[in-house]
């Protein structure tokens, strides 16, 4: 390996770590609450933040959107994988369309896949995994994994505690 390619990797990997420190620095600054060991992979949009409340040791990838219309309360270790989209705002379905809001609740230890979508009002409970690709428009129980549009739960888990190994996301 050339000299020359050594320094440009160097480069590239200090690049890296200097956006990814300030990506989690402008989010603290702006989220009304961010626990210890923040991490954050990429582009990360959260709309209404003063209402948005991250745990400790919690994990947000690429394109993960989250509107804090109303309160919006992610626990600790949680990872967020690519492009999920968390909302406490939606529509009424009634005539006059309105506009609603409700808290959304992400539990301790939970994962939640690529493209995952969680409506508002809802709550995830404690060691859960969501499915790529799901939508959750109603509450998820603990220690489950849940799959499908809309959601619904396809197998229990051990206890986020309780696993000697990772769980993969197959059923």
């Amino acid at each position: 390996m050339t000299v020359h390619k050594v320094i440009a990797r160097v480069f590239l990997h200090l690049y890296r770590r200097s956006i990814r420190f300030a990506r989690e620095t402008g989010v603290r600054l702006v989220v009304a609450e961010a626990g210890k060991d923040l991490r954050i992979f990429g582009r990360v949009r959260i709309d209404m933040p003063q209402k948005v409340y991250i745990g400790d040791d919690c994990r947000l990838n690429e394109g993960v959107l989250i509107v804090g219309r109303d309160e919006v309360r992610i626990g600790n270790g949680v990872t967020l994988s690519a492009h999920v989209m968390i909302t406490s705002a939606g529509i009424e379905s009634g005539p006059p369309r309105r506009h609603s809001q409700a808290p959304v609740a992400v539990g301790d230890n939970v994962w939640l896949a690529a493209n995952v979508t969680i409506l508002s009002g809802v709550k995830i409970g404690e060691g859960a995994m969501i499915a790529a690709g799901a939508v959750v428009t109603e509450d998820i129980p603990a220690n489950v994994m849940a799959a499908g549009v809309p959601a619904r739960v396809i197998k229990p888990l051990q206890s986020f505690h309780e696993r000697g190994k990772p769980q993969t996301l197959a059923a």
